[in-house]
């Protein structure tokens, strides 16, 4: 995590979580060897507001350019990835899309089919006082 991003943000960390574990693990599951990486960043800065990054990237196998525009629909899957082992409803993606709106954020998704996958997540956030987390005082 660089340095300018916040240490403290309001969000609703049940769908936030839901989020970045379902991108990590889709990571995961079509990385057989490589690297996965979670790369978190300051985006932009305004008046107590934040719209932080939040970047996956993987040297898994890809997704095929014909299935790119389709990948965030329900029960959609790249037709390259249908055929592994690691199979779901395709409908991880679709729910991180429909969560991702609800946040007000963006998705921007990059891949190239047997070199890796990048999803890089946006999520605008404001600024919490460390005695706003869970009901603590600082």
């Amino acid at each position: 995590m660089e340095k300018d991003v916040p240490k403290y943000v309001k969000s609703d960390p049940v769908r936030l979580r839901q989020v970045l574990l379902n991108l990590i693990s889709n990571s995961v599951k079509f990385t057989r060897s490589g690297n996965i990486d979670l790369i978190v960043s300051l985006e932009n800065q305004k008046a107590g507001k934040y719209d932080i990054a939040f970047v996956v990237k993987d040297t898994g196998s890809g997704i095929a350019r014909k299935d790119l525009r389709k990948i965030f629909d329900e029960f959609e899957q790249s037709s390259s990835n249908a055929s592994q082992s690691a199979q779901g409803t395709g409908l991880g993606l679709a729910i991180v899309k429909k969560i991702t709106d609800l946040f007000g954020g963006s998705l921007d998704l990059k891949s190239q089919e047997g070199k890796g996958t990048e999803i890089r997540l946006v999520i605008p956030l404001s600024e919490a006082k460390p005695e706003e987390i869970n009901g603590r005082s600082a």
